[in-house]
């Protein structure tokens, strides 16, 4: 019996090998897995300025009506609250945005670009109502 060397033979013929390849599974989207991380922290930067706000409405609901406002800007949670607000709205904005480029991307999971797509659509909804009905 002659010594077989298998390192002369691939495991496939070439063209199963090329079949192997293409039957693995595809991977996650990038952009798809960003948007739903981002959408997570949208939400929790929601929670964190509707607390701050809340503090300070809180702390000057005792003031005099005609100096509520000034006394509400002067509390440094109601500035801090307002401005995570719009940073968390405009990281929601890319979270969207990323989403929407998860879902167009060919042979790709698109699992976390839905779940990233649908968590920013509804978040951006209502910090979009509290920003069209504030300065009424």
């Amino acid at each position: 019996m002659e010594n077989f060397d298998q390192r002369n033979y691939p495991t496939y013929p070439p063209h199963l090998a090329q079949a192997n390849q293409a039957i693995q599974s595809p991977k996650h989207s990038g952009p798809g897995i960003a948007s739903f991380i981002m959408s997570l922290v949208s939400f929790f930067g929601y929670i964190v300025a509707t607390v701050l706000v809340s503090v300070a409405a809180a702390n000057v609901l005792d003031s005099p009506e005609e100096l509520f406002e000034s006394y509400f800007i002067q509390q440094g949670s109601a500035i801090a609250g307002v401005l995570i607000l719009v940073l968390t709205f405009a990281v929601n904005l890319v979270a969207l945005i990323l989403g929407i480029v998860g879902l167009t991307m060919k042979n790709r999971k698109k699992v976390f670009a839905i779940l990233g797509t649908v968590f920013s659509a509804l978040f951006i909804l209502p910090a979009l109502i509290v920003f069209l009905f504030a300065n009424l």
